[in-house]
């Protein structure tokens, strides 16, 4: 679509339908893997397993966390960029 110069909001309402689904897919994926996974993990005797799948969940959260502000930042940048080179 950009290659094509596509009307800038209609390329943004696809990267969020993208996203949107991209989201969807992630929160199936992340269910799935606490109620096999981690639960086997918790459940388990290891003691070293289960600090290591609790790391792991910890650090896919405090990761995921920094995104969105940061895409939000990027994304209010980039209008205001636009918007000053239309004038």
């Amino acid at each position: 679509m950009v290659d094509e110069d596509a009307y800038c909001m209609d390329v943004i309402k696809q990267l969020q339908a993208v996203q949107g689904a991209l989201g969807r897919v992630n929160a199936l994926l992340l269910q799935d893997h606490l109620q096999t996974c981690v639960t086997t993990a918790i459940r388990g005797e290891a003691a070293g397993e289960r600090e290591r799948v609790i790391g792991e969940l910890l650090s896919l959260f405090e990761h995921g966390a920094t995104k969105p502000t940061e895409q939000s930042q990027l994304t209010h940048s980039s209008e205001q960029n636009h918007d000053t080179s239309d004038s």
